[in-house]
């Protein structure tokens, strides 16, 4: 199916490499990303969650959580980085 981009979907979502930068590590965004999509519905947002669950990182609900149509989400996350 293309969507309304034009981009062929099939249907079938992996999750690439992750490249840390900064302070955090690959884990730490993952930890992040999954945790600011959590309420989130979005195939990319369960694609998050369930990577963050088979690496067993903790997965919070954030706050001040929206939505933004073709632009992704933004929350706040307070989540403590995890130990080495």
């Amino acid at each position: 199916a293309f969507d309304k981009t034009g981009t062929l979907s099939e249907g079938d979502l992996s999750l690439g490499e992750i490249v840390p930068f900064g302070e955090f590590s690959a884990d730490e965004l993952l930890q992040f990303a999954a945790s600011a999509e959590r309420p989130s519905n979005h195939p990319i947002a369960r694609l998050l969650r369930t990577a963050a669950a088979k690496q067993k990182l903790p997965v919070v609900w954030p706050e001040d959580f929206s939505a933004h149509i073709a632009a992704g989400v933004s929350a706040r996350v307070g989540l403590s980085p995890l130990s080495p």
